[in-house]
């Protein structure tokens, strides 16, 4: 691919066509933006997939959106934070009425990200397997998509964040102190019991209890 690349040697993904994020990455889930075969900037084939696009070429174009859509979850991916394994991926072709050869197009989608994948743990060192497992994956027969493009995937991913947090930044307010001991409670042994006096059921009224004279 003729991708511009980074000082790290990384593709970097194609531009956003319009107003939006080509990935974003949240709470340890990455998503991609829906990617087109698009080598940079250049849309590389246009058309509908059995009707001017046959099913090879569409193969060939799922598996350079498949690379784009990882390209752009592994370039929003924090520093800090690594990639874990592919989730999910949906691949879109536009295809005529009657063609139903979709998943023979999404293997070509599968077939791109699994080099990139394997090429992604080469050079990050990534050692778990999960990093180079394939997704689950839905293929999607649809009239059109943007630009005339012929496929387009869309990827999720997890994502292994550091220690520090997601932008690799330590808590300003640091560590939380460990719970000490519950105060004691005070608890009065010193209190005397109450004594009472017996008085005779069959004291008679006016007896010595209810005397008050001196």
């Amino acid at each position: 691919m003729a991708e511009a690349t980074r000082a790290s040697g990384k593709a970097a993904p194609p531009r956003p066509q319009g107003r939006y994020a080509a990935a974003v990455v949240d709470g340890g889930i990455a998503v991609s933006a829906g990617m087109t075969p698009r080598d940079g900037d250049r849309l590389t084939v246009r058309g509908l997939v059995g009707s001017g696009v046959d099913a090879a070429t569409a193969r060939q174009a799922a598996g350079l959106a498949a690379r784009n859509a990882l390209a752009a979850i592994t370039e929003a991916i924090p520093g800090s934070s690594r990639l874990r394994r592919c989730l999910r991926m949906t691949v879109y072709v536009a295809c005529a009425e009657g063609f139903t050869e979709l998943s023979a197009v999404a293997d070509g989608a599968s077939d791109g990200l699994a080099e990139a994948l394997a090429d992604h743990a080469a050079r990050s060192g990534a050692d778990e397997p999960t990093v180079t497992a394939l997704p689950a994956r839905s293929a999607i027969g649809v009239r059109s998509l943007p630009s005339g493009a012929p496929v387009e995937v869309e990827l999720t991913a997890s994502v292994r964040e550091s220690a520090a947090g997601p932008a690799g930044l330590a808590d300003p307010a640091g560590p939380a102190a460990p719970a000490g001991p519950a105060d004691p409670v005070d608890v009065r042994t010193d209190v005397p019991d109450v004594v009472t006096d017996d008085v005779p059921d069959d004291l008679p009224a006016g007896g010595p209890a209810n005397d008050r004279r001196g």
